[in-house]
């Protein structure tokens, strides 16, 4: 029987649901999946794999220690949800920004200790045009707004890698579509879940697959599971 491998999670709504995304990770995958909530978070795994480490960031951020199982080195799983920060004119986009300063002071402080890490979830953070399908409706938007892309870029350079673009340079990877105008039916999406691996670890890592079938389904999270595959 093969190891089972975590699954991370920030918030969900039913207990079905949480059900079925288990399900969907079981086993071959390590799957971040999330539904939206206010600042919330939750870090999840098969019991066994390691003990939650409390991370100092607003609204909070835990890591949980895992081995990757066989031969593969320690590796650190840090599961996030960004808040969203609109409207951009209040508060709450003040918080977004001191949240994700935070955040990067805080993965410095853990790159030096632990230089295998797997940053996943709802980063509420679009990273360039073609992660959305309207970039100039979001163009003053708290998930594409410069100074907020550029928050993204600083974590990339602190040694990681974006996985989709890393196996898929120009394909289309919406992770969210909208209840609202018939987004899904659409493809009025974008890509806001992400996996941020070291470059340490990056090629363990042998593919990512987003997931849209729950997303097609009645009552459905406006975000889809992402997988990635790690060898």
């Amino acid at each position: 029987m093969a190891a089972p491998v975590p699954t991370a999670y920030t918030s969900t709504r039913r207990a079905s649901s949480l059900g079925d995304r288990l399900e969907i990770g079981h086993r071959s995958h390590l799957v971040v999946d999330r539904h939206h909530a206010h600042h919330g978070h939750l870090t999840g795994g098969p019991e066994g794999l390691g003990q939650p480490v409390e991370v100092d960031v607003p609204g909070g951020v835990d890591a949980d220690h895992h081995p990757a199982g066989g031969d593969h080195q320690n590796i650190q799983l840090i599961n996030i949800y960004t808040p969203n920060g609109n409207p951009v004119d209040t508060e709450k986009y003040d918080y977004k920004k001191d949240w994700l300063d935070q955040l990067i002071k805080q993965l410095k402080t853990l790159s030096k200790k632990n230089s295998n890490i797997i940053l996943a979830g709802d980063f509420n953070i679009i990273p360039s045009a073609e992660d959305v399908y309207n970039v100039k409706s979001f163009e003053d938007d708290a998930l594409y707004r410069l100074e907020i892309r550029k928050k993204f870029r600083e974590m990339i350079n602190l040694g990681f890698n974006d996985v989709y673009r890393h196996f898929y340079e120009d394909k289309e990877g919406y992770t969210f579509w909208d209840y609202m105008r018939g987004a899904w039916q659409k493809n009025n999406g974008m890509r806001i879940d992400h996996f941020l691996v070291s470059n340490s670890i990056i090629d363990q890592i042998k593919d990512i697959n987003i997931n849209k079938d729950p997303r097609g389904r009645e009552k459905a999270s406006d975000h889809t599971p992402i997988e990635i595959n790690l060898a």
